[in-house]
């Protein structure tokens, strides 16, 4: 998990091409199932943001046109030809920039998602936005409409350990041997439901 997480913020010492420079080389078109139809979106943003991926093989690649399929948990590009690709490697890290704001992700956990950097350090704090297709029937209605659900995981890499907070009892079990942190996550009422005091406790934590 310790690479997984470096690297995110190491781009710029590395070497890397740009789009331009590999075209189309390292991916294969993406096909999107025309028939199927659903109400939602399955992507992070529904625009192409310029950004930087990292390879599975250790190379990097910038100027990329990037948006993630979250139903799929794939990393799409804009090819040269306006067409749609995925990354035939495996894209272990990427970020890219939305509303002048630069976003990094990796690829963590057993299911090898790709997960948000929201908050780095010796305890680093991840999001997922965990995406996928339901059904549902119209009441009094024979039409059956397909829809993106979505709910947010957040998780904590600590000491290379990657730990899901699936509930305030688990955060508890999480920090069961910091007092310090026990105590600010009651006195400030923190939840794995409330993105901004999960925030507010790492970086408390990260300051011990």
């Amino acid at each position: 998990m310790k690479y997984l997480l470096s690297i995110v913020f190491v781009f710029a010492s590395m070497t890397s091409f740009s789009q331009n420079d590999v075209a189309d080389a390292n991916g294969k078109p993406f096909i999107k199932n025309s028939v199927e139809v659903y109400v939602g979106n399955p992507y992070y943003t529904t625009s192409f943001n310029k950004g930087k991926v990292k390879l599975a093989s250790g190379k990097s690649f910038d100027n990329y046109e990037l948006k993630l399929d979250e139903v799929n948990n794939q990393v799409i590009y804009k090819g040269a030809d306006g067409r749609d690709y995925s990354f035939v490697e495996e894209v272990i890290a990427f970020d890219f920039n939305l509303d002048n704001k630069n976003l990094s992700f990796i690829k963590a956990g057993k299911d090898k998602a790709y997960y948000q950097v929201l908050l780095n350090g010796k305890n680093t704090l991840l999001k997922r936005n965990v995406k996928s297709i339901a059904e549902r029937k119209q009441y009094s209605s024979a039409t059956t409409e397909k829809f993106i659900q979505s709910r947010v995981n957040y998780a904590l890499s600590i000491d290379d350990k990657f730990i899901e907070l699936s509930d305030n009892k688990h955060l508890l079990e999480t920090f069961s041997n910091n007092e310090k942190a026990l105590n600010f996550i009651k006195t400030n009422k923190v939840s794995v439901k409330k993105e901004e005091s999960l925030i507010k406790l790492v970086t408390y934590v990260n300051t011990l």
